[in-house]
């Protein structure tokens, strides 16, 4: 008798087993996706900038060269200066930041007499100076790494010297040099600009970052002033070439100081 009863026992607790194993089936367990949140940008700080702006140079070397008879302006001119930013609290991951740079080239030759004796120097200084604002939003890939996109715009200045001079005069025949003569000359521009740029930015330390920028600087007439260019200060030049400009390609290195919290 106790034989069987152990065995209806037995058989009981199979039969409950099976019954719970076929409600597991009626159960769904569902799973949440983990969300992946990418490193939010905060920086603030100032550093130093060198870039090579790629300009068209064909309209000026037509005076340098054809009028002066100097070397043809060629390659990358040098700008340098620099930039100061912070992070905007109210917009995240964006920041506003000023900068200003400026840059030159220069081509020259000596002045000769019929004998072949240098009597003085003649060149042809080509200078591009550019402040204005930054606006650009950051993305952190990874810990200490940002991408900005973004855009730069201000103002600046676009200068062509030209300059003879002899090597040495006294200072008597200081007051005796001839006013009506063409041994100097500047021709300026003041215009306007915008540059969508594209940063690529490594914070070493939570102190000190390096940058790379890569930017297209298009520019337009300044419409504040009421004479686009100048020469010596004073005479309006009328129907410029559309070619002397400061537009092109810029790349640029620099290095900061400062508080870079990605």
């Amino acid at each position: 008798m106790k034989k069987i009863l152990l065995l209806l026992m037995l058989m009981l607790g199979f039969i409950n087993a099976f019954a719970q194993d076929d409600d597991l089936d009626s159960y769904s367990f569902e799973t949440e996706p983990l969300k992946s949140e990418s490193t939010p940008y905060f920086a603030i700080g100032a550093g130093y900038n060198y870039s090579f702006l790629m300009m068209n140079y064909d309209e000026v070397n037509k005076y340098v060269v054809d009028k002066l008879g100097l070397k043809k302006f060629d390659g990358a001119i040098a700008l340098s200066g620099v930039h100061g930013f912070t992070g905007l609290v109210v917009i995240p991951n964006t920041r506003l930041g000023f900068f200003g740079m400026s840059g030159s080239k220069l081509s020259e030759a000596d002045v000769k007499s019929s004998s072949g004796t240098k009597e003085g120097t003649r060149s042809s200084e080509l200078t591009v100076s550019m402040n204005g604002f930054s606006l650009d939003y950051g993305y952190v890939p990874f810990k200490g790494f940002a991408i900005l996109p973004g855009f730069n715009f201000g103002w600046g200045q676009y200068k062509l010297e030209s300059v003879e001079s002899p090597l040495v005069m006294d200072w008597s025949d200081f007051d005796k040099i001839d006013l009506s003569g063409t041994k100097m000359n500047r021709l300026e521009n003041s215009f306007m600009f915008v540059q969508p740029q594209l940063n690529l930015e490594y914070a070493v330390t939570n102190f000190a970052m390096l940058r790379a920028n890569v930017a297209y600087n298009l520019s337009f007439a300044n419409p504040l002033s009421d004479k686009d260019w100048l020469l010596n200060k004073n005479t309006e030049v009328k129907n410029v070439p559309s070619k002397m400009n400061s537009n092109g390609v810029s790349f640029q290195i620099g290095i900061y100081l400062g508080l870079f919290n990605y």
